[in-house]
């Protein structure tokens, strides 16, 4: 929260940056991307969404 308020007040533009994880882990991963809920595989991304932990 620091960081944003600190970057709110500067005067000109700001970069924060926000660190994401990196890894093997599934539960960590987006599930959906590079897959998409419409065309020929809404069934497949279905059945997949619902085996994950969202």
């Amino acid at each position: 929260m620091a960081a944003l308020e600190e970057a709110h007040s500067w005067p000109g533009l700001s970069l924060v940056h926000v660190p994401v994880y990196f890894g093997d882990d599934p539960a960590v991963g987006l599930g959906a991307y590079g897959r998409w809920n419409v065309g020929n595989w809404v069934d497949d991304v279905q059945r997949q969404y619902a085996g994950t932990l969202i």
